[in-house]
């Protein structure tokens, strides 16, 4: 640096305050880069595209995923490649990472939880995370093909109700099944 040259009060300010200036610029950016990321999400959804695998009801406050979602679309942005395509490419690796259980619902702590024990066809307990939520359980074993189809067409056509994630465990399965095969 010239220590001749004269600088402004305002080249002064400016350079003192550089650091902070470019701090706030990158959570703007990625305060920016969240809202599209949701925003579209919900594209997808409403448009079937992708394995609509995420938790679209509380996708603007899962910050684990979303800063994940981020560091992808840092890593991956390329100018060469429109936003939203970079976008699109982003979604897919996190629906990716989701299907192989990266985001598992126990690193979801805000998303609600429902298990439901059953065994020989009877619900023996029902557990939630949140104590608000009614269970309502729906036994289909003895229902025709039609009372069956209009169960499934009055939930999907009720816009209260969402398509949920859900795992099955099947307790003593696979040992069931190796005492037959001996």
């Amino acid at each position: 640096m010239n220590t001749n040259e004269m600088h402004t009060p305002e080249d002064l300010f400016f350079s003192l305050c550089l650091d902070n200036l470019q701090k706030a610029h990158d959570i703007y950016r990625q305060h920016c880069f969240e809202n599209d990321f949701v925003n579209r999400c919900a594209e997808r959804y409403q448009n079937e595209i992708g394995m609509r695998n995420l938790p679209y009801k509380t996708l603007s406050e899962e910050k684990e995923l979303l800063s994940n979602a981020y560091q992808i679309f840092c890593n991956e942005e390329d100018c060469n490649v429109s936003y939203n395509d970079t976008l699109d490419h982003v979604i897919d690796k996190i629906e990716e990472q989701i299907a192989n259980n990266i985001f598992s619902q126990n690193k979801r702590s805000s998303t609600a939880k429902v298990v439901i024990v059953i065994e020989e066809s009877m619900v023996l307990a029902t557990y939630s995370t949140d104590p608000s939520i009614y269970i309502e359980i729906v036994n289909l074993d003895y229902a025709s093909s039609e009372e069956q189809n209009n169960v499934f067409d009055a939930y999907e056509q009720n816009t209260s109700f969402h398509s949920s994630n859900y795992s099955l465990e099947l307790l003593g399965y696979e040992e069931s099944t190796e005492q037959e095969d001996l």
